[in-house]
């Protein structure tokens, strides 16, 4: 007889069976990089650091708190760097890999008088996992970086990072399209063996490749 058709008889009650779920967690962020800088919120004008939040928050799940900050000038352009690291937050059980977020934010004028133009770069950590397959990056960008004969036998990475810049800087929440070649991978490394015109066996450097491997920079080191 099937079961559809069977009288079945409960005898007693039925206690709930309650089934822990267990969070796997992420993997630990490789290099794992210190935070520096000063610590929020100093003298940084609420805007930038509202500016800097939602920025970060649009590409990181879980949202990354930003901790720390610093100052720079460069070309006459002044940004505040404000920093996080992506680890998981009492709101969210989704553990974080331990990896840098940094958002720059454009000002004009001096404390305690800035201005915020908008966000000018987002910069994510990414976790290097395994030298020879770089599995967090995109395939374009890994096949451009082999083709100009940065392979794992000839060239170490340090430090992985995803750029992703806005020009002109954008106020956030931001519909604004990002350029083609606006998303760029920053590979930092050493060069184990002679790649010329690049580099030299023992010096360092620096990679960037847009997301579709179309553009590729090399930055060598002094």
């Amino acid at each position: 007889m099937s079961i559809s058709t069977a009288a079945i008889t409960a005898v007693g009650s039925f206690s709930p069976v309650i089934f822990q779920v267990a969070v796997q967690a992420a993997p630990a962020c490789s290099p794992q990089e210190p935070l520096t800088g000063l610590a929020l919120p100093g003298n940084v004008p609420a805007a930038a650091r509202t500016q800097a939040t939602r920025a970060g928050n649009s590409v990181a799940n879980p949202d990354v708190p930003l901790t720390r900050f610093s100052r720079q000038v460069s070309g006459g352009v002044r940004t505040i760097e404000l920093t996080g690291r992506q680890t998981a937050t009492a709101a969210s059980a989704i553990p974080g890999s331990g990896c840098l977020l940094e958002v720059d934010v454009v000002v004009t004028g001096t404390p305690p008088n800035e201005r915020v133009v908008g966000v000018e770069e987002i910069e994510e950590q990414l976790a290097i996992q395994n030298q020879s397959t770089l599995p967090t990056l995109p395939a374009a960008v890994r096949n451009r970086l082999r083709a100009e004969g940065f392979t794992a036998a000839r060239f170490r990475v340090s430090f992985l990072e995803r750029s992703r810049r806005y020009s002109p800087p954008q106020n956030f929440p931001s519909n604004a399209a990002i350029a083609p070649d606006g998303v760029v991978y920053e590979i930092e490394g050493t060069c184990t063996a002679n790649n010329l015109p690049y580099c030299s066996a023992g010096q360092d450097g620096e990679a960037q490749i847009s997301a579709d491997g179309t553009t590729f920079l090399f930055e060598s080191g002094s």
